[in-house]
């Protein structure tokens, strides 16, 4: 079984369901562990399906990156928005804010 955590842009490589989304995002951040067979997923569902303080910080996490454009949200959850433009990240470019 292979617990790395893949990279965002490939969690997020095709359309990924709500409740899934939330849990990567949990994962990526730190807060679950990673697993392929999806266990720790069906273990701890509850936080992304129900009002609760840590599924709401997750909703709004997803929510937010796609208002920057990291991910695009749509009817069946979010993606790696793959036009994404992550310039800022490369420190030989520099840009001033206005």
């Amino acid at each position: 079984m292979n617990n790395r955590i893949p990279q965002i842009n490939e969690l997020f490589a095709d359309w990924v369901d709500f409740d899934i989304a939330e849990y990567y995002i949990a994962c990526l951040i730190g807060l679950v562990k990673f697993d392929s067979n999806y266990d720790e997923f069906r273990r701890t569902k509850g936080v992304y399906n129900s009002k609760n303080d840590v599924g709401d910080m997750l909703y709004l996490f997803l929510e937010k990156l796609a208002d920057v454009k990291v991910l695009e949200r749509g009817g069946d959850g979010y993606r790696w928005n793959h036009s994404f433009d992550a310039h800022w990240l490369n420190s030989e470019l520099k840009e001033s804010r206005k």
